[in-house]
């Protein structure tokens, strides 16, 4: 249901309800993290809104692309919400691919030890693809590439030798912030063909915005 509205370009929040105990005072709650707070929490419902863009929106991104100024979104909605609005306001092409790229820290294990992974929801978005060393291949549409973002760095030697392909990428917050921390070499790889960043906080965005400015 929650993907239904989205794609659609509705903004979702999830309603609900959680007794806490009579003993805790504002300041303790204040304290608590998130996960505490929701933890047992008992869904009311989804409140569904949506946004209409201005009138003066396309007109001025218009403007934009006509100068070849360069367009990207920034913003704490929904990964999915923000690429349906980007698309609506022509900031994505209609037949552009967008690729969402997804970073999580893997914990050590038996069979190795804690590293940083990349998955790319794409049936295209391999190493070779990305590196556009592949042509005139397919994958099932189900496909999940999962790639060791430390492989995808060497495959991507030279960020120019994809300009040819008509696709962008999308991430979210914490898949930056896992970037920026753990590979910024990558990060800058993704943000330089990068179109929509979601779930943003405010220092998130700082980072986004210092780093557009050191790639050019």
């Amino acid at each position: 249901m929650l993907k239904q509205y989205t794609i659609q370009g509705y903004r979702v929040l999830a309603v609900a309800t959680k007794t806490l105990s009579p003993h805790f005072t504002w300041t303790h709650i204040r304290q608590m993290s998130r996960d505490e707070i929701e933890v047992g929490a008992e869904l009311i419902g989804l409140l569904v809104m949506r946004n209409q863009l201005k009138k003066e929106t396309l007109p001025a991104i218009r403007i934009l692309h006509e100068a070849r100024i360069r367009t990207v979104m920034a913003t704490g909605d929904n990964l999915q919400t923000a690429v349906t609005v980007a698309k609506d306001c022509h900031m994505i092409d209609r037949v552009q691919r967008v690729i969402q790229v997804e970073a999580a820290i893997i914990p050590a294990s038996v069979h190795g030890a804690q590293h940083l992974q990349v998955l790319y929801h794409d049936p295209l978005a391999t190493p070779e693809f990305i590196a556009g060393t592949v042509r005139g291949q397919s994958a099932s549409p189900s496909t999940k590439n999962v790639v060791d973002a430390r492989l995808m760095c060497l495959q991507m030697r030279n960020v120019r030798d994809v300009h040819n392909g008509n696709y962008c990428f999308a991430m979210d917050g914490q898949s930056f912030e896992l970037l920026r921390i753990h590979d910024p070499a990558l990060l800058d790889k993704c943000i330089h063909r990068g179109k929509v960043f979601a779930r943003m906080a405010p220092e998130h965005k700082q980072h986004l915005i210092e780093a557009l400015q050191r790639i050019g």
